[in-house]
């Protein structure tokens, strides 16, 4: 992803200046770590948005075992809004800033933005996963492990 970000940037702009002035490890790695939080607010926001019960109805929290951050639907969605609510974060915090990294010729910015289009793969499985769904099926995130609940006909499964 990081080559192919960084090839495109190289035919557009003919170089690639990378101002390692303005980068500062640590900064980066408190921003990258806030904008995890971030991440995973978004998805709350979006599932609160669609859920009848809002905050009520949403989880965060962390896996320990492979520290990973997680927020979860604790309630049943259409798959298209469980579909917006996982793709979200990554719009916000890698597409859009990547699109403005591009016009602005920040490298930076480019960097942290195809950082979160890396971090947000995980929910590109999920939309995978969701392909073959008919948009008005009723899906909520696995309570206790990755994946999810849905309901066809009041039928509920585990995937």
């Amino acid at each position: 992803m990081v080559g192919c970000v960084s090839a495109l940037y190289y035919c557009v702009f003919g170089s690639l200046d990378v101002n390692t002035d303005k980068l500062n490890v640590y900064v980066l790695g408190i921003l990258f770590l806030v904008f995890i939080c971030v991440h995973e607010l978004i998805h709350g926001i979006y599932y609160a948005k669609y859920a009848k019960g809002g905050f009520r109805s949403i989880r965060f929290g962390i896996m320990w075992r492979g520290l990973a951050p997680y927020c979860n639907c604790l309630e049943l969605i259409r798959v298209q809004q469980f579909r917006i609510a996982i793709l979200m974060p990554t719009v916000i915090l890698g597409f859009i800033p990547l699109i403005i990294g591009f016009i602005f010729r920040e490298t930076n910015v480019i960097f942290f933005s195809t950082t979160f289009i890396i971090a947000g793969l995980g929910d590109f499985i999920y939309l995978w996963m969701l392909r073959d769904f008919n948009k008005e099926v009723m899906v909520m995130d696995h309570p206790n492990k990755a994946g999810f609940v849905y309901r066809e006909d009041q039928q509920t499964t585990n995937i």
